[in-house]
């Protein structure tokens, strides 16, 4: 009797030391993971949303700002451009051609302020709608005048390129490339996750996105803009040219076999679950065999 009860507290103790190990393991293997997308391209067309007034603050040179209604409000604009929150703003160059920035705020709020760029003071209070348009560029390189534009918010780069329509400007994305980084919610470890490009027509768009994406736009003697950036989010999307419906494109994102590679600790706490598994099923077979040799002498 004492064998038997000795032998099924054994199997408790063993079942719940083994449950307790698998739910480690299931807690530990199976934490939501975010990834951090660095993406550097080159592109005809960003576009973003304001969610703060935090780096949305733009230099202008020889800008002609021009209303909703197609009015100029200022024909050659030198200063800078405050840019509200909640505002959707799109930075667009086509090869060599001037920079066009459009900027919309769907509440029908004003998008921001301009201000002079030698004295500071309020030039205008824009409506809920500017467009921004930017001539000259070379011979302001030429000049040393330099176009970064701090960008914050949700942002996409390229477009969707299915149907075109006459009249309207078609910029593209030309090339670029995604660097992951993968983040660990438990142990809050960071590992290599790999690289992916991004070829001539692509569209990168992202889904879960945690918090606002930081990055730049800067334009210099090559064609189009430079955009660096960016972004913690759930996945990304990379969506080819073509027909769209709800399965275009394909996601990117860490992976538990990314994590499994290149995280060490990870590596290293998997090895230890495996041994305390192994130590347990050895551990059990001994005490089985022991308990069996006492029951053959006792029998």
């Amino acid at each position: 009797m004492k064998l038997k009860a000795s032998k099924k507290l054994r199997y408790i103790l063993f079942f719940s030391l083994n449950v307790a190990i698998i739910s480690l393991c299931f807690i530990f293997f199976f934490a939501p993971i975010t990834t951090i997308y660095n993406i550097t391209a080159q592109t005809e067309k960003v576009e973003y949303q304001t969610i703060d007034k935090n780096n949305s603050r733009f230099s202008l040179y020889n800008a002609k700002l021009i209303n909703y209604d197609g009015e100029v409000i200022h024909e050659a604009f030198e200063g800078s451009f405050e840019i509200n929150n909640n505002v959707k703003v799109s930075l667009e160059r086509i090869s060599n051609g001037p920079i066009i920035i459009s900027a919309v705020n769907d509440n029908n709020k004003s998008v921001g302020k301009f201000y002079d760029g030698y004295d500071g003071s309020l030039v205008y209070k824009a409506d809920d709608y500017i467009d921004i348009i930017i001539t000259g560029i070379d011979s302001l390189l030429n000049e040393g005048t330099s176009f970064v534009f701090p960008v914050s918010g949700l942002i996409s780069i390229g477009r969707s390129v299915d149907l075109e329509i006459f009249g309207e400007t078609t910029p593209l994305l030309r090339e670029g490339d995604i660097t992951m980084t993968g983040y660990s919610t438990i142990n809050g470890q960071y590992f290599e996750a790999g690289n992916e490009q991004l070829f001539l027509g692509d569209y990168l768009t992202f889904e879960e996105q945690d918090e606002k994406a930081f990055g730049f736009i800067t334009i210099d003697e090559n064609p189009c803009m430079k955009a660096a950036y960016r972004v913690h989010a759930k996945v990304a999307k990379i969506i080819k040219p073509g027909p769209k419906d709800v399965n275009s494109g394909y996601a990117i994102s860490a992976s538990l076999y990314d994590r499994f590679v290149k995280d060490r600790l990870f590596q290293g706490i998997s090895l230890l679950f495996a041994s305390l598994l192994v130590i347990t099923t050895i551990a059990t077979f001994v005490m089985d065999y022991i308990l069996f040799k006492k029951e053959i002498k006792e029998s």
